[in-house]
């Protein structure tokens, strides 16, 4: 059956108002139908119910009951658990439920959900004749279930007969709490017993007020944050709306706990952030001298706009600067736009810990590099313990229209350096950066973000000073679409490069439709990417299982010597390429083909002749020779014949109610604030159209 992006998210649309756009009907009513398990076996989840059938007359009939002989039963049994893998792959969302009445009476059933999170993707109810089956199709949403990081979400799929309510069988449907893709909503506050909330209005106040009501708020930031007291769970709050030509300036107070933080938010009902108009300076930093303690911790700071508006390009202006060691703080629903670089989280004379960036807008930083700065929307270095999650980080490094400040090598969206640990990176729109979209030095986790059109989109390892052993990489469930050149000399279009690489797990990404970047590679793994001190380990005890590969114009490229390339488990990953003529799998050494355990994978190139589909050592070579070299006997020729592959951006915001366009859909994300919140917009919304494309 193929899934179209109505039967997979009604509910998602009715929720989101956008229209339904001829919502298909995925339900079937057959004579003797049996149940649609070779589905569910193939993707290795049980799904249903807890044993409940109703046998002889304990249900059945046209009004539900009767006298009637045999069964109904619904199956296949057993509780259905979603957990981060089965939420990668649109197919192990939409949960089948067969319904089959083996009595010798007419049946009337219905079915009823008891969570909002899950949705018929088909009628409620219907009537079976005896000896009938008919499937149901549940649409589970685990982006919108609630649930903690302790207790799973559970909702139920009930069938009932519907003269008599008689329960026909109960299924459940379980969200693991360990479910990676989880959004974990707006971060809620709420004062403690001596918290002092002070109120500041550049409209409506007065310094000469005590700034302790929004009716008697003082003017300017800088009054009112004298009346915060350092280790206290203090309040400050900025009318929204408001306009200031000044910035939060050096910050040295502290709250109390991780529980209680020292806020700095909003109040007032306007739907504009607080917009603090910086000049050249920053928007809040922190750094020894001045009187500051020696760590800055338990900080929140939600709701606010900074913007330089006296800044040029030259010289360092950021806007958020955290350098003096710290914990806990804590970045939700900010907009920061136009600095030299937006954001920065660098440990200096100690470490950070326990960091969190969240649905916040970072975009359009720049400098001129003549200055030898280069540009970035968050740098981090000295960080343990960071989360990046549902932002949207876009245009990030360069400009187009200040001289100087052209795209360049050296600058991207998120450049997380050697030097940090237990980085969590999900969620995000990352989009049109200079150079890299994320630069992952470190390691870590990247979940569910979505790339579009970057120079590198994602690099994980490497560095100047590679970490020793090298770092993990658990990459899953991210969409890269596009990419592009970083300037005329230096041609881009790589989709995922891995370097310096102890082990990791790549599954079931999507790397698809390059157009701008003129020397595409979909993966590259550098086992032999030398920085300032030497080589990296290498690339090794890495499994590649469920990608997605599509007409990306460039192959995976395998770079080093055997002994840098090792324990590489290619497994039901898809190449498909009908763009341009390169081979779909490339090692720089033949030696490296000993490393590949390949399995069940579908190769196709429409655009090379089939003896020159892979390159070993620069000599073309079939794909047969490959698998003879890697030992696979199991991988096939096959042109997949997919949904809807070329799903876009564009074709996605058509989709939501907008025009066709990748920028007016940026142009909408950009707007993503917690009084403009809006789901379609999310990075993890997107990336489920695009991959029930596929």
């Amino acid at each position: 059956m193929a899934m179209t992006f109505d039967t997979l998210m009604p509910s998602f649309l009715a929720r989101s108002g956008a229209p339904l756009h001829g919502q298909t009907s995925s339900f079937s009513a057959r004579k003797g139908a049996l149940p649609r398990l070779a589905l569910l076996l193939a993707l290795g989840i049980s799904s249903a119910c807890k044993g409940q059938t109703a046998e002889g007359g304990a249900s059945g009939g046209g009004d539900g009951g009767g006298g009637s002989s045999g069964s109904i039963t619904v199956s296949p049994l057993g509780d259905a658990h979603i957990g981060p893998q089965d939420a990668l792959d649109p197919a192990r969302l939409l949960r089948t439920y067969v319904l089959s009445n083996g009595t010798n009476e007419p049946l009337s059933w219905e079915v009823r959900l008891s969570e909002a999170w899950l949705s018929l993707a088909g009628p409620e109810s219907g009537v079976l004749a005896p000896g009938e089956s008919v499937e149901v199709l549940v649409d589970v949403d685990p982006y919108t279930a609630s649930k903690s990081e302790i207790e799973p979400a559970v909702a139920e799929v009930v069938f009932l007969a519907s003269g008599t309510g008689a329960v026909l069988g109960t299924c459940t449907v379980t969200i693991e709490s360990s479910f990676a893709l989880q959004s974990s909503g707006w971060t809620t506050f709420a004062p403690s017993a001596d918290t002092h909330t002070v109120f500041v209005s550049s409209s409506g106040g007065d310094d000469r007020n005590d700034g302790l009501s929004p009716a008697t708020a003082k003017r300017t930031i800088a009054a009112a944050k004298e009346l915060l007291r350092h280790g206290f769970p203090d309040w400050l709050l900025l009318k929204r709306g408001d306009v200031w030509q000044e910035s939060l300036g050096q910050w040295k107070k502290s709250g109390r706990s991780p529980g209680e933080p020292m806020l700095v938010s909003t109040y007032g009902a306007a739907p504009d952030r607080p917009l603090l108009r910086t000049g050249t300076r920053g928007g809040i930093w922190t750094n020894g001298g001045g009187g500051s303690p020696s760590t800055v911790d338990y900080l929140a700071v939600v709701g606010l706009h900074l913007l330089p508006d006296g800044y040029t390009g030259g010289g360092d202006c950021v806007g958020a600067q955290f350098f003096q060691p710290g914990s806990n703080l804590l970045i939700e629903d900010c907009k920061i736009e136009g600095y030299s670089t937006d954001l920065v989280f660098q440990g200096y004379g100690g470490r950070h810990t326990d960091f969190r960036l969240r649905r916040s807008v970072i975009v359009d930083a720049y400098n001129d590099h003549s200055t030898g700065e280069h540009s970035q929307g968050l740098y981090v270095y000295g960080v343990d313990g960071l989360l990046i999650e549902e932002n949207v980080f876009d245009h990030n490094g360069w400009s187009e229209t200040v001289p100087g400040a052209n795209a360049d090598i050296y600058s991207h969206n998120l450049y997380i350096d050697n030097g940090n640990t237990g980085i969590v990176v999900r969620g995000n729109l990352i989009a049109n950066g200079s150079s890299h979209g994320l630069q992952l030095r470190c390691g870590g986790s990247v979940v569910n973000n979505l790339f579009v059109r970057n120079s590198i989109s994602l690099l994980v390892g490497g560095g100047n000073n590679p970490e020793a052993g090298g770092v993990r990489a658990e990459v899953f469930g991210n969409v890269i679409l596009d990419g592009k050149n970083i300037d005329a000399a230096n041609p881009r279009g790589w989709g995922m490069v891995f370097s310096n690489l102890s082990s990791g797990r790549v599954a079931y990404n999507v790397v698809a439709n390059n157009e701008l970047g003129a020397q595409p590679a979909a993966m590259i793994l550098d086992g032999d990417e030398v920085g300032d001190n030497g080589l990296g380990v290498g690339v090794h005890d890495t499994a590649i299982v469920g990608n997605i590969f599509y007409n990306w114009g460039g192959g995976i490229l395998v770079e080093g010597t055997p002994s840098q390339i090792t324990n590489l488990r290619f497994l039901r990953n898809d190449i498909q390429n009908a763009t341009l003529p390169a081979p779909l799998l490339e090692h720089f050494a033949a030696g490296t083909t000993a490393a590949i355990h390949s399995r069940r994978n579908r190769f196709f190139n429409q655009v090379v002749p089939t003896n020159a589909w892979t390159e070993i050592e620069h000599v073309p070579r079939s794909l047969d020779y490959w698998m003879d070299q890697v030992g696979d006997t199991t991988s096939v020729v096959e042109r997949v014949t997919y949904d809807e592959p070329e799903r876009s951006l564009e074709s996605y915001n058509v989709l939501i109610g907008g025009p066709y366009s990748y920028e007016a859909f940026l142009a909408e994300a950009r707007r993503q604030s917690s009084t403009h919140w809006r789901l379609v917009y999310m990075a993890s919304q997107a990336n489920r159209y695009i991959r029930a494309g596929f």
